[in-house]
């Protein structure tokens, strides 16, 4: 017999009647559907920073890192927000380079 413990969600298969607590009788089927939808909630989704390249083509940036430019900013002596998005800080350093 399998039970799962509500509150911690452990999920234990024994031949022995399990009572009180928060466990609860479950069965294997319902087991499987239960866990997939436990990792669909708890398995977050990895989303990719949006960045904003409509001014110039991906292959420019996809090359450099952020703390490139960053580094880059400093030998210029260019002052910027360390916390702005990379395609920002670009745009800071090509304009400023012109």
């Amino acid at each position: 017999m399998n039970y799962k413990n509500t509150r911690t969600g452990v999920v234990i298969t024994t031949p022995c009647i399990v009572s009180g607590g928060n466990w609860k009788l479950i069965d294997e089927e319902q087991e499987q559907v239960n866990d997939t939808q436990e990792i669909e909630k708890t398995t977050p989704v990895n989303e990719p920073e949006q960045e904003d390249t409509a001014n110039i083509a991906s292959d420019d940036l996809a090359d450099v890192t952020k703390k490139d430019i960053m580094q880059e900013l400093d030998a210029m002596k260019i002052k910027y927000d360390p916390r702005a998005k990379k395609q920002e800080l670009y745009d800071l350093m090509m304009s400023q380079g012109e």
